[in-house]
């Protein structure tokens, strides 16, 4: 199964399909009253093949060029000490950070995104049930919610569809077996490492943009965000028209 698995992901880039990249990321503490605590966001960026064989190329480009192995947001703008980011100036790291943003702003690119409040997951819950039954906790039932609802619009398209996942645990790419996800190419979705994956890059960046936003609202209203911020802020815009809210009805913030 692995070696068929690491063919579907080698074979990312041919011609005629539809891929698509998730990954998700936690609010535990809010540092501000208006911002409800708990919040865990999960997201999904989709594209052509052909779209995305020239940004993968032009990822793979830029790494080269800065000596790194990985796009990976956090580490890009607070490196740790063990961090070879850390070992780029903050220029380049801004640089770096800008060159993601302007990469997703390129249509045809799609963003799908949910996010939910611990508080607020069981009124989420009760509205899911007409999705399928869902008797989980917070994190594992919004996981599901969120990919019952993207697979419904995916395969809606038609087209052949390589859904990949950040994989949370160690080891090599494998399929979960989902109900409803059995027409993705592999017969579900692929949990693959983002260091060998560039799409799921492109996803990291996404959910940090969108925490990073979330968190920074006030002092971008302000005028008072960072370059980090700025960019955080522009990223998500840039999907006008381009995004979807995939519970419209659940109010997390």
């Amino acid at each position: 199964m692995s070696g068929h698995v690491s063919q579907i992901l080698e074979g990312l880039t041919e011609p005629g399909r539809v891929v698509v990249f998730c990954d998700d990321t936690d609010i535990d503490k809010s540092p501000n009253d208006w911002l409800v605590p708990g919040l865990r966001i999960l997201c999904a960026v989709a594209m052509t093949s052909e779209h995305y064989a020239k940004l993968s190329a032009a990822m793979q480009n830029r790494l080269q060029a800065l000596g790194q192995s990985e796009f990976h947001a956090t580490e890009i703008v607070n490196p740790p000490k063990s961090c070879s980011w850390r070992q780029v100036s903050v220029e380049n790291r801004i640089a770096a950070l800008a060159f993601l943003r302007d990469l997703l702003a390129e249509p045809p690119t799609k963003l799908y995104y949910i996010f939910v409040s611990k508080g607020q997951y069981q009124q989420l819950r009760q509205e899911a049930q007409a999705l399928g039954h869902v008797n989980l906790g917070h994190k594992a039932g919004l996981k599901r919610v969120f990919l019952l609802s993207l697979f419904e619009r995916l395969q809606a398209s038609g087209i052949g569809t390589v859904l990949v996942m950040d994989q949370e645990k160690s080891g090599g790419p494998t399929v979960e077996n989902w109900k409803g996800g059995a027409f993705l190419l592999g017969g579900g979705p692929i949990t693959a490492d983002s260091a060998s994956v560039p799409g799921l890059q492109l996803a990291d960046m996404v959910a940090f943009c969108i925490s990073r936003y979330v968190l920074k609202r006030q002092a971008i209203i302000e005028e008072q965000g960072s370059p980090f911020d700025n960019i955080a802020l522009e990223t998500v815009a840039g999907f006008e028209g381009r995004i979807e809210f995939l519970m419209k009805s659940a109010q997390a913030a």
